[in-house]
C-alpha cells in the first residue's frame, strides 16, 4: 500500500475511533447530568475516556504519515474533547458543591467574622478539599497571608496556617492590593449580596480593581443554581 493509500486507509480507522469516543462521551455526560451522586468519579471516567481516545489517534498514526488535512482534523478533535472534558468536570465540581452545600450551617459571613483575629480577609470560599466541604479565608497582616479554614457546619476555626505556595501568594497580593482601596468591607459586601437576592447564600467572594475601581465577585447559591454579582467596594 502507498503512502498515499496508508494516509487514507489511517483517517477512515481514526474516524470511527473517534465517533465511538464521542459516542461514549456522550452517554457518559448523560449519566453524569442526570445522577448526582459520586460525581468526582464520573469525572474521572470521563478523563480516562479521553486518554482512551487519545490513544487509539497516537496508534492509528503510529503506522502512518496522515496529511496535513487529516493531521489538523486530528488537533481539532483532540483540542474539541479536552474542552469538553475540561467544561463538565467544571460543572461536575460545581454540582458537587452544590451538593455538599446542603448540610452546612455556616454562612461565608460567619467565616469571615471567625477569621478576623488572624489578619483582614481579602477572600472567602467554600470548597471541596480532599472531598470534604470546606469554608476557607485568606487574610493578611503586615507583610504576610494566612488562610483560614473554617468548620462549615459550626463555623468555627479549625486552622490557621500561613500561605506559602508561588501562586497562592501571587493570588492573595492581588487580593491584598484591591482591598487596599477598599472603603467597603468583604463581610458588608457579602451580606449585601445575599440581601438583594432573596434565597440565596454567598459561597465566595473575591475583590478585583480594575481601572482604578474596586469590586468584589460574589457567588450565590439558590438550590442548586449559582449566580455571580457584583458588589462596589469604594
Amino acid at each position: 500500500m502507498d503512502g498515499k493509500s496508508r494516509c487514507s486507509f489511517s483517517a477512515v480507522l481514526v474516524a470511527p475511533s473517534l465517533g465511538l469516543c464521542m459516542l461514549r462521551y456522550s452517554f457518559l455526560r448523560l449519566e453524569h447530568l442526570q445522577s448526582p451522586a459520586h460525581p468526582e468519579r464520573r469525572l474521572a471516567t470521563l478523563g480516562e475516556d479521553h486518554v482512551m481516545m487519545s490513544k487509539k489517534v497516537a496508534m492509528s498514526c503510529a503506522t502512518s504519515r496522515p496529511s496535513g488535512a487529516v493531521q489538523l482534523l486530528l488537533i481539532a478533535a483532540i483540542g474539541f474533547w479536552s474542552g469538553a472534558v475540561s467544561a463538565s468536570a467544571e460543572e461536575g465540581d460545581s454540582a458537587a458543591l452544590a451538593a455538599a452545600m446542603k448540610n452546612a450551617t455556616a454562612t461565608l459571613q460567619d467565616g469571615l467574622k471567625a477569621s478576623e483575629p488572624q489578619g483582614t480577609p481579602i477572600s472567602a470560599k467554600f470548597e471541596i478539599e480532599d472531598g470534604k466541604l470546606q469554608l476557607s479565608v485568606y487574610t493578611t497582616k503586615g507583610d504576610g497571608f494566612t488562610e483560614v479554614v473554617a468548620d462549615p457546619k459550626t463555623g468555627a476555626i479549625s486552622k490557621a496556617e500561613k500561605i506559602t505556595d508561588a501562586d497562592d501568594l501571587k493570588e492573595a497580593a492581588s487580593q491584598k492590593a484591591a482591598m487596599a482601596k477598599a472603603k467597603v468591607s468583604l463581610l458588608s459586601a457579602a451580606e449585601a449580596a445575599v440581601k438583594a437576592n432573596a434565597g440565596s447564600r454567598a459561597v465566595s467572594i473575591v475583590p478585583e480593581l480594575k481601572n482604578g475601581q474596586t469590586t468584589a465577585e460574589v457567588t450565590l447559591l439558590a438550590g442548586n443554581a449559582f449566580k455571580k454579582v457584583t458588589e462596589k467596594l469604594d
